[in-house]
Formats: C-alpha cells, structure tokens, sequence
C-alpha cells in the first residue's frame, strides 16, 4: 500500500467530535492509555493521529516481510475454508468463481487462490508491493487501482467474492469502502476477511502495551463482533458471522507479545528472557486459538468474518 488506502480521501487524522465509523455513535472516549478512542456504544477503537502513508519503510515492505506474507497466504486460505463452509451456496462457487483481494500487498493470496483454481484478481495502491508481484509473474493479476470507487462511470467487472485480509482497519471512511465492495460484489455473492480484534484477550493481558496499539497510523479502526456486524449490515450485508482466531504460528507476533509480556510483568528486555517466553508462547497462542469462542471471556487477537451482500 503506497499511500493511505483511497488516497487523500481516506480522512487524515482523526478527532473526538467525530462519530463511531462503525455505529454512527457520537460519543467516543479515551481507551486506556491508548492514541485510540472507544465508541460508548459499540466498543470500536478508533485513531486519533494522522493517517500515514505506505512508503519503503511500511513495516509489511522491510526485508525478509516476504517469508511471512506467503506463509500467511496459507493461512488465509484455510481462514477462507473454515469460514465458507457451510455459507456459500453451489450457485456463487459454480464452475469457476470470480474473486477480487482488496489490498493485495505482493499478491501471496492472489498466487495461492489461482493455484487452486480461483479466477482472481487484485488491486493495490502500493507501487513496491505491486512491483514484487509483477517480477513473480503477477502483472496481470495484481493491478494498481484507488480502493473507493466512487465514480459510477468507472468499468468493474463483477465478481462472486470479495477478500479483505487485513485491510478494512486502514479506512477512516469504512463505509466508502463498503460500499466499494457491494459494487463490485454480484447479488449474493460474499465478502470474506480478517483484521485485528479489538476485543483481544491479549489486549486484557497486556494493555496499552499490546502490540497493535503501537501503529495507530496505519491502524485507523479496531474493531469487535458487535461493531464489525454494525458497520456491514448498515452497509448492506447480511448473514454476517465472525469468529475470532490466533495466528498462533506467526513468528512476529510470538515475539510481539514475548517482549510485552517480560516487560510488564517480569521488569526485563533480555533476550533469553524474551526467547524463551516466545517458545512457551506458541502453545499457549493454539489453545487460546482451540479456546476462542468456546470458553467464556477468551478471544484471539484476528477477527474472521464473513458476509453476503443483500439484493
């Protein structure tokens, strides 16, 4: 992503006065001791910094990013599985379904969903991440192009689903976006995605320490159950269903929360400290993953969702 997604018209920066994204709620308040505000109503964060741009030093754009966005790739895939199952109907995914992946960074997904015979294309607005995907042979695939598309004369092919992996938290104006996808999305056809979750037990552990509190300028909105559903079905999605999960075999994130978790609770920043907690980590990140959603309280640091766009 090589500027705020939807360029200046993203919103730059973010004030008290301004309502829930995800609600329309015009009261939000301080959240912890955070640079996020807390809608009173529907438990969304939300940015109050100034937006900033993707350049070379975006942190998805430094050296070795790329190891862990094709293994995530993966793990999308499967996040798709697990999530369709049951949802989709034989008339979206007859023959060979049309997709669309939002925000497609270097085009992981897009290589892993035509592997599987998926006839997909994606759109970025990062001039890096979409010179990667071209040299792997994507240049067809992976395209420039502004995510709000709010010119009604514009030609968009439609499509039979849409992704999102981790890219619905960097719009202050979610439902431009939104509405973005229900256009190119056909009648019934369905929205699938993650983003991080505001609603994290992590975020109960660590606090204002959690990781994700640490990129309020990329991050413009965490969102929960309550407020995802919210913002889709004002946007004209039904059947929408989440479930929260643990990337648990995420190396920057072991060792995110490894480094918090010694810091805050054993006063250290050693590194032997910091290793060996990340080795214990990855246990404990897969049974808060089993437990999520099934034991009372316990909640992953990703939100899946799911989505079907309404005649």
């Amino acid at each position: 992503m090589g500027e705020p997604l939807g360029g200046s018209r993203n919103g730059l920066g973010q004030s008290p006065e301004r309502a829930c994204p995800c609600c329309s709620n015009p009261a939000l308040g301080p959240y912890l001791e955070t640079p996020y505000l807390s809608c009173t109503r529907c438990g969304a964060l939300v940015s109050t910094v100034e937006a900033a741009g993707y350049e070379a030093d975006y942190y998805y754009h430094l050296p070795g990013a790329e190891r862990g966005e094709r293994r995530r790739a993966g793990v999308e895939w499967q996040w798709f599985q697990r999530m369709a199952r049951g949802r989709t109907r034989s008339s979206t995914l007859a023959g060979r379904p049309t997709a669309i992946d939002f925000g497609c960074s270097k085009g992981f997904f897009v290589e892993t969903s035509l592997a599987r015979g998926l006839a997909i294309r994606g759109y970025d607005v990062s001039d890096i991440a979409l010179a990667s995907a071209s040299a792997r042979g994507l240049g067809a695939s992976c395209v420039k192009r502004d995510m709000l598309f709010d010119d009604p004369a514009s030609p968009i092919e439609a499509a039979d689903l849409v992704f999102a992996w981790e890219v619905i938290e960097h719009f202050d104006d979610l439902s431009a976006f939104l509405a973005s996808v229900r256009r190119v999305l056909h009648p019934g056809g369905w929205l699938f995605g993650s983003t991080p979750n505001g609603q994290s037990s992590w975020i109960s552990v660590l606090g204002s320490a959690w990781h994700g509190f640490g990129i309020p300028q990329y991050h413009r909105i965490y969102f929960n159950p309550t407020a995802l559903r919210s913002a889709l079905t004002q946007s004209g999605f039904g059947e929408v269903a989440t479930v929260t999960c643990v990337d648990w075999r995420s190396s920057q994130l072991l060792k995110n929360t490894a480094t918090e978790l010694t810091k805050k609770y054993l006063g250290t920043n050693d590194i032997r400290v910091r290793a060996a907690v990340a080795l214990a980590g990855g246990p404990l990140h897969k049974v808060v993953e089993i437990a999520s959603g099934r034991v009372g309280g316990l909640s992953g640091d990703t939100l899946l969702f799911a989505a079907r766009r309404t005649p």
